[in-house]
């Protein structure tokens, strides 16, 4: 992805990153079932196993898979969801990198009036693409969010940057988790909604 970045023009290079996807989504079908087990291992045993010696070094990870796997759905359709994520959402944020990858800001002496005339000229220009492609992503987001269960659309993005959910009286939060060398994040639920 880096390499592409840095000339979304080469057409190489956009080879490259689709050849490395359909790649990483290949391997990750054979992999599903892996993420769901640790979801479905019983409470009990996963007690007993989670403290573990031979289990120390990837114990993040597998804690992180199980908050993950209230969210799981069937084996076979997460297999369809990775396979099909290179045709996605993932394809339309490619194609919109591109799209603005294309596009040149002439900078003048009034070098902010005139960036802000040419990226409204070009945004302009490419509307409708843009427009089309945002809201097949929003569309796409809401459908996943929906089958997965996520009670707001950013639940997904909160769990995957390991926020926990904390609800009160007064107002739900999402806290970050602290280490020794830093403090409490915490975010309100009226602050990330909407």
């Amino acid at each position: 992805m880096l390499l592409f970045s840095t000339n979304t023009q080469a057409p190489q290079r956009g080879a490259l990153l689709q050849k490395t996807r359909e790649f990483g989504a290949a391997v990750a079908t054979h992999l599903v079932f892996f993420d769901l087990e640790i979801g479905q291992i019983s409470d009990e045993i996963y007690a007993d196993l989670i403290d573990s010696a031979p289990l120390a070094p990837y114990r993040h990870y597998i804690k992180h898979q199980r908050q993950l796997a209230t969210h799981n759905l069937s084996e076979s359709e997460e297999k369809i969801l990775v396979e099909t994520a290179s045709t996605r959402g993932r394809a339309l944020g490619r194609l919109f990198t591109e799209i603005h990858g294309r596009a040149k800001y002439r900078l003048t002496r009034d070098v902010r009036r005139s960036a802000a005339k040419s990226l409204t000229k070009d945004l302009k220009r490419n509307a409708h693409t843009c427009t089309f492609i945002y809201n097949t992503l929003l569309h796409e987001k809401d459908v996943l969010d929906r089958l997965r269960h996520y009670p707001i659309p950013e639940s997904n993005r909160h769990l995957q940057n390991e926020l926990s959910y904390i609800s009160s009286t007064q107002s739900p939060m999402y806290v970050l988790p602290t280490t020794i060398s830093s403090p409490t994040i915490i975010v309100s639920k009226a602050t990330c909604s909407k």
